[in-house]
């Protein structure tokens, strides 16, 4: 079992961890090229634009991952798919009208602009999440892994020729080469998969329709709760603090969102429709184990990234931004350890998802939320933007603590104390490792990859010394897979 995850796992996490570089280097990028002041109001607008494209058609991406295997096996999965092309597309067509209106009314030509373009680009980022979604729900992660990939590099060419080559210098470049990139990627995702021919009016099923949206509806509110926890933080920085601050924060969160969001949802990517598929056929006791797998995966992976980025964080960015974005190192430092958390949450929303009660994840969020809300106007105004990711690393911890509290008597989820104290030895002497080279070698960046390799084996043969049961038996796997080769 713990092979089969590693596997599937792993090729999330190739396809995750590239498009991890790929917003890295844009990053790099954006602190060299945008002021502090241009990114914090491009953050502003283009968060707004995330939550409607997350409210609106983010809940169908749940509905794929939890009844495509049921319709797939009652083979009607031209209605299920037709309904949520035709659906999205409908959507699309009063999001173009809406945006158009209020682009009319700005006076600022930029942000109309920014506005005009991404009325249209949200058919095709839609188009392209139900896509994705068919291809986890399906178990095809290659596919998926590609997709977000390629996604990603398309945007990170169009971007730099606009910026090279054509010479346009105003930020709405970024908008535009989300829009070309979201355009060819999706038609040519449409007509080699040939999911154009689900779009048709005569396989919108009402009754599918319904049955997706009481499941994905509580989700819609979990998506707006999440919004407020991770991102409503920016726009509360504005009303205390002047556009630099905003543009700090966001440069921090974004580079450690980049980093550690990647790393927590690659594992999860593969989970979700696992266990849907296993909790449909083999029920309660074996979903319990599953989890737990993926728990120790999990732990495994964040545990010694959590406490490789404190010792590394502020060598990381003044290595590799633009100077004005230095300050930000506190922000991206706190903001891994949030996704850390964050992680935690997609393990303790599984029980709720399984039985199918998703409102209680928007409780929970909701909750998590208002913590994070009341914490900002209290302390942001006299502490600053560093505040704001602490406070969000608060409510991602109350999250965490209340839903294990619920979800004690729902699933019997064990992870081995031993098993962690292990991971937690490794990662400690992992850290005085990596310490000791940073104040011995000089920042640059041969310097930190020969780090970061020492901080990794030590890692590992610390966890082989002190006989961790997983890292044992993957070495006799190994053996085993050589030995076979060799017969051959």
């Amino acid at each position: 079992m713990l092979k089969k995850i590693i596997k599937e796992a792993g090729i999330y996490f190739v396809g995750s961890i590239g498009i991890a570089i790929i917003s890295f280097v844009l990053s790099l990028l954006y602190s060299r090229i945008f002021s502090t002041s241009d990114f914090g109001y491009y953050s502003l607008v283009i968060n707004v634009y995330n939550l409607v494209t997350t409210f609106l058609t983010g809940w169908m991406t749940h509905s794929i991952v939890r009844f495509y295997n049921d319709y797939k096996a009652k083979n009607e999965l031209k209605f299920f798919s037709g309904t949520l092309f035709i659906l999205h597309i409908f959507v699309s067509i009063v999001v173009f009208v809406v945006f158009f209106l209020i682009g009319m009314f700005l006076k600022n030509d930029l942000f109309r602009d920014i506005i005009w373009i991404l009325s249209i680009n949200y058919l095709f980022d839609g188009l392209l999440l139900i896509i994705n979604g068919f291809f986890r729900a399906d178990g095809k992660s290659s596919d998926y892994s590609k997709s977000i990939f390629l996604n990603s590099v398309f945007k990170a060419i169009i971007l730099l020729v606009l910026y090279y080559i054509i010479g346009r210098k105003n930020i709405d470049i970024i908008i535009v080469s989300f829009f070309i990139a979201g355009l060819i990627q999706t038609i040519y995702l449409l007509i080699k998969y040939k999911d154009y021919k689900f779009i048709k009016i005569k396989n919108f099923d009402y009754q599918i329709f319904k049955r997706s949206l009481n499941f994905g509806f509580p989700l819609i509110g979990v998506s707006l709760i999440n919004w407020i926890l991770s991102l409503s933080d920016r726009y509360i920085i504005k009303i205390f603090w002047p556009a630099k601050d905003v543009g700090l924060y966001s440069y921090g969160y974004q580079m450690g969102n980049a980093l550690f969001y990647t790393l927590t949802i690659c594992i999860m990517l593969g989970a979700y429709p696992n266990l849907a598929k296993e909790w449909e056929t083999k029920g309660k006791a074996s979903i319990e184990k599953l989890i737990s797998k993926y728990l120790e995966l999990f732990f495994y992976v964040l545990i010694p990234c959590t406490f490789a980025i404190f010792i590394l964080g502020k060598n990381v960015i003044e290595l590799l931004c633009g100077q004005e974005y230095w300050s930000s190192y506190k922000v991206f430092e706190i903001t891994c350890f949030s996704y850390a958390v964050y992680g935690l949450i997609q393990y303790t929303n599984i029980p709720w998802v399984l039985v199918g009660n998703t409102k209680k994840i928007l409780s929970l969020n909701i909750i998590a939320a208002l913590t994070n809300i009341i914490l900002n106007f209290l302390l942001i105004p006299k502490y600053g933007y560093i505040i704001a990711a602490i406070n969000t690393l608060v409510a991602f911890i109350v999250y965490v603590c209340i839903s294990l509290i619920q979800t004690k008597n729902i699933f019997a989820v064990k992870v081995e104390s031993s098993f962690l104290l292990k991971v937690l030895i490794s990662s400690s002497i992992m850290d005085i490792v990596l310490k000791l080279c940073v104040v011995n070698f000089r920042n640059t960046i041969i310097n930190m990859v020969v780090t970061v390799f020492f901080g990794i084996l030590c890692y590992f043969f610390t966890l082989v010394i002190l006989k961790d049961k997983n890292i044992y038996l993957l070495i006799e796997n190994r053996k085993v897979f050589r030995k076979k080769n060799y017969t051959k």
